[in-house]
C-alpha cells in the first residue's frame, strides 16, 4: 500500500498495487477514497484469501476504518467503521489468530480516549476487547503477536506504572 499518490475527486489518498517482478510492471489496484484514508500498516492475507487492513481515518465519523480486498476480481469493502467509543486512529497490522479472528489496536478513542484493542470475525462482528485507561497503558502502536500459550501480546506508548508505556497480554 501506498499512504499517498493515485488521484480520485478528493486528491491523493494512496493505493494497493502490486509488482510484477517479471515484467517489472506496477499495477495499481485500488486507488482509496474519503472512506478510508491514512493507510496504516500492512495488508494481511487472512485464511479465506482476501487482504486485509486499516486506514487511521475515514468512515463516517472519519476515526478509521478496517477494510477488505480482494485480489480475484479487486472488490474493495469497508468492514468496519470505528466510531469513537470503540477506538479510532487505528495503528499498526492486523493478525489473524489461532481462533480465526482479526486482531488490532487503536491508538486513540475508546471510553478513556486512551485507544483500545479489538477482535474482529470475518463473519462481520466487531469486539472491543480492552479499553486502555492510562494504569494499563495508552495510546498502543504496533501490532499484536500470539505467542504459543495463545496470549496475545502489545506495547502501549505510554501509560502504565512510570507513564513510559508498558508491555500487555490478554487471552483472546
Amino acid at each position: 500500500m501506498t499512504t499517498a499518490g493515485g488521484t480520485d475527486n478528493f486528491g491523493p489518498a494512496g493505493t494497493i498495487f502490486s509488482y510484477d517482478i517479471a515484467a517489472a510492471i506496477l499495477n495499481v489496484l485500488y486507488v482509496f477514497t474519503q472512506f478510508g484514508t491514512y493507510q496504516q500498516g500492512s495488508l494481511m492475507q487472512a485464511s479465506n484469501g482476501k487482504l486485509y487492513g486499516m486506514t487511521e481515518q475515514g468512515g463516517p465519523g472519519l476515526f478509521g476504518t478496517i477494510f477488505s480486498f480482494n485480489p480475484v476480481g479487486g472488490a474493495y469493502n469497508v468492514i468496519h467503521a470505528f466510531n469513537n467509543n470503540n477506538g479510532s486512529a487505528p495503528k499498526g497490522n492486523l493478525i489473524q489468530a489461532g481462533n480465526g479472528k482479526l486482531y488490532g489496536m487503536t491508538a486513540t478513542g475508546g471510553i478513556n480516549g486512551f485507544g483500545t484493542a479489538f477482535s474482529f470475525d470475518l463473519t462481520g462482528g466487531h469486539s472491543t476487547l480492552l479499553h486502555f485507561n492510562g494504569s494499563n497503558g495508552k495510546k498502543p502502536y504496533g501490532s499484536f503477536v500470539q505467542a504459543v500459550n495463545g496470549k496475545l501480546y502489545g506495547l502501549t506508548s505510554e501509560g502504565g506504572s512510570l507513564g513510559f508505556g508498558n508491555a500487555f497480554s490478554f487471552f483472546r
